[in-house]
């Protein structure tokens, strides 16, 4: 966060140092701070130059839907100190306040919780370089992603600190109300984050000191689990019209269940459309949906549900802002119960027809047929040939002719041999009589 014009001008004015707190604006919780220049929360500048109090916030046209929008200042108060130089990182082993030898003195103008919506959302700076501004968008994101140093102990630091408890306490080290209780636990959040050190005449410094030397005895917390809900898809989100894809599971820890709704598709509980779901139902955790249209075209499922996000969770800019490209990381104060939202999508194409066609060979066929007579059979065999650009060849024709004869003639012939055979009986006859005498 940084400082707007007319805050620089309040520096000015300070004792060196700053060690007179009553010149730094103070606030209780306010949905807007008193002072438009006051709404900015602008970039740092280390070197002491005067920061535009401007920034880009005109709305990205087709930017990404944001979960939480920056809406205002809560608690917090001016504080005075030194930061290291660009990327030196603090070490939790060291007591507070450390060396601030080669660090650059960095008032900031404010110090404390910063109010998102929907919900009223307190959150915490964890990235003191990076701008940010009213009404630019957040969204849950991971620790890896926020790429912030002891993030562990910052996180371990809320548990025990403004807002989830009362601590620091009221009337010690310097703490009069929850504008020096938010103030003191940022510039702690600071010092882990970013390396920043309070000035020692800053009336917080006894207060930061406490609260780090503590956070750092007690150790780094691991990562908070995040909210459970999101939509696993098929392995293929595209299909012919008039058939399902699916099955879309969809898991959430809200014990209620997650409220669906299905656009450019209707939805089914199974396969085989016999269960439809109406859109805006509201259904348990594992369940399977299929998704299926008349036409082509794209379709959306999406599912809503109230999801517990522990304090400690990151929230990085969503690129609503043109022109921006990158802004503050935050921190979540206190465990909040939020509503989450997740998507998946399906594409309807429309059905192709194929037409196959085979080319036929007529086979080769052989035939056999036979003639029979009382004295003879006839054989014919025939070899058909497949048609091909070669000259055709005439079929193979074996026939077997019988002999043929009227009755006469068969006459003649029988008398004939009669005679033959009578002639050789008595030619035998007289052989045989000869030889006798």
């Amino acid at each position: 966060m940084s400082r707007s014009l007319a805050e620089t001008v309040r520096r000015a004015l300070a004792r060196p140092g700053g060690a007179r707190r009553p010149s730094w604006p103070r606030w209780p919780a306010l949905s807007q701070p008193p002072g438009a220049a006051l709404l900015t929360i602008g970039p740092v500048d280390p070197v002491g130059a005067t920061p535009d109090p401007t920034l880009p916030n005109t709305p990205r046209a087709g930017a990404p839907p944001s979960e939480i929008i920056l809406s205002g200042l809560g608690p917090g108060q001016g504080v005075s100190g030194f930061i290291g130089p660009v990327g030196s990182v603090s070490d939790p082993a060291d007591p507070y306040p450390p060396s601030t030898i080669g660090f650059t003195p960095l008032n900031e103008g404010f110090a404390g919780v910063i109010l998102a919506s929907p919900g009223g959302l307190q959150m915490y700076c964890i990235n003191i370089r990076t701008p940010t501004n009213i009404g630019y968008g957040y969204n849950l994101g991971t620790w890896d992603e926020a790429n912030v140093s002891n993030v562990g102990f910052v996180a371990r630091l809320l548990n025990g600190y403004y807002p989830n408890t009362a601590q620091p306490p009221i009337g010690a080290d310097g703490v009069v109300d929850t504008a020096d209780q938010a103030a003191a636990v940022q510039a702690a959040i600071w010092y882990f984050s970013d390396n920043y050190v309070l000035a020692p005449g800053d009336a917080l410094q006894p207060a930061v000191a406490a609260i780090v030397n503590t956070v750092r005895t007690q150790g780094a917390l691991p990562a908070p689990t995040p909210p459970s809900l999101q939509i696993t898809p098929p392995a293929s989100t595209t299909g012919d019209a008039g058939t399902l894809i699916g099955p879309y599971v969809v898991v959430t820890d809200d014990p209620t269940g997650a409220r669906v709704t299905a656009t450019g598709a209707s939805m089914f509980a199974d396969a085989a459309m016999m269960t439809p779901i109406a859109n805006g139902a509201l259904v348990p955790t594992g369940t399977q949906i299929w998704l299926g249209a008349a036409a082509a075209g794209s379709a959306t499922l999406t599912a809503e549900a109230t999801a517990l996000v522990p304090s400690g969770n990151a929230y990085l800019y969503s690129g609503n802002i043109a022109g921006v490209t990158d802004a503050q990381r935050l921190i979540l104060a206190q465990t909040v119960r939020v509503t989450a939202g997740a998507a998946a999508t399906a594409e309807f194409t429309t059905p192709t027809t194929t037409t196959t066609t085979t080319a036929t060979t007529a086979p080769t066929t052989t035939t056999t047929s036979s003639t029979t007579t009382s004295s003879s059979t006839t054989s014919t065999t025939v070899t058909p040939t497949t048609p091909t650009t070669s000259p055709s060849v005439a079929p193979s024709v074996i026939v077997t002719i019988p002999q043929t004869g009227s009755g006469t003639t068969r006459g003649v012939y029988a008398a004939g041999l009669l005679l033959i055979a009578a002639g050789c009986f008595a030619y035998v006859i007289g052989r045989l009589a000869r030889n006798t005498a």
